[in-house]
């Protein structure tokens, strides 16, 4: 089975007290653009302005942990 995967990141942005998610920002940087593998272990931390995400995917024939990090809300991304 293919398991198709993109790492994407929507900001929740807040318009008179109501809460609308933006459009979906793409993170990881894989140049394949689609590729098979399995992703785990997902994480989210932000601080202020600051980002930082993290997962593990096998895009590297083996596992490896891959991070990113936004220092502007989520709009532009750190190379993973």
């Amino acid at each position: 089975m293919i398991k198709i995967f993109t790492l994407l990141f929507s900001l929740i942005l807040t318009a008179q007290n109501n809460y609308v998610f933006g459009p979906s920002i793409r993170v990881n940087d894989d140049t394949a653009g689609i590729y098979n593998h399995r992703t785990t272990q997902r994480s989210i931390a932000c601080r202020s302005d600051t980002v930082y995400l993290a997962w593990g995917d096998n895009r590297s024939v083996s596992a490896q942990i891959y991070f990113s990090k936004s220092t502007d809300a989520g709009m532009a991304w750190s190379p993973n």
